[in-house]
């Protein structure tokens, strides 16, 4: 196995920036997914099929004994990630739709209501792409602030982490 050592930065919001030429050598393009392996001190990055995103970040220990993500366990992993997603300038984040009610299948979205200290386009993609990261799901993220009259009863059946 060929060895390439070259050295990254990380952002202040524990971003990762992959030097071009491992980029290049591993076939990742912009905006595809990667995954991370930590074992023990090494840091594993591999390119990944969009299939095999499924449960990505969620340890085995936090999945239901029916391997199905239900609302506990997606609060537990926001309590868990708590300091990382304040990073994205969160000052409240929470549940509603089908996880919140138990009506989730397995092609279900996490939708998820987030109030922002410090809003920004960054901000907002930056912990879309990462709740995405941890669910292995597509996640419906909306922002208090914006929700228009008509959708307000979301505040009534939000969990918050």
């Amino acid at each position: 196995m060929e060895k390439i050592i070259e050295i990254g930065t990380v952002s202040s919001r524990g971003q990762i920036a992959i030097p071009a030429g491992v980029r290049r050598k591993l076939g990742i393009g912009d905006g595809e997914k990667v995954l991370f392996v930590l074992e023990g001190d090494i840091l594993i990055v591999k390119k990944v099929q969009e299939d095999m995103l499924t449960g990505v970040g969620i340890k085995a220990d936090e999945k239901s004994k029916t391997g199905n993500l239900t609302a506990k366990e997606i609060i537990k992993i926001l309590n868990m990630h708590k300091s990382e997603i304040n990073n994205y300038g969160v000052k409240k984040i929470g549940l509603f739709g089908s996880f919140a009610k138990g009506k989730q299948n397995e092609k279900s979205d996490v939708d998820i209501l987030v109030e922002f200290s410090n809003a920004s386009f960054d901000n907002y993609m930056g912990l879309k792409l990462f709740l995405e990261g941890l669910f292995g799901r597509s996640v419906d993220l909306i922002i208090e602030k914006g929700l228009k009259p008509e959708l307000n009863y979301i505040k009534k059946e939000v969990i918050y982490a």
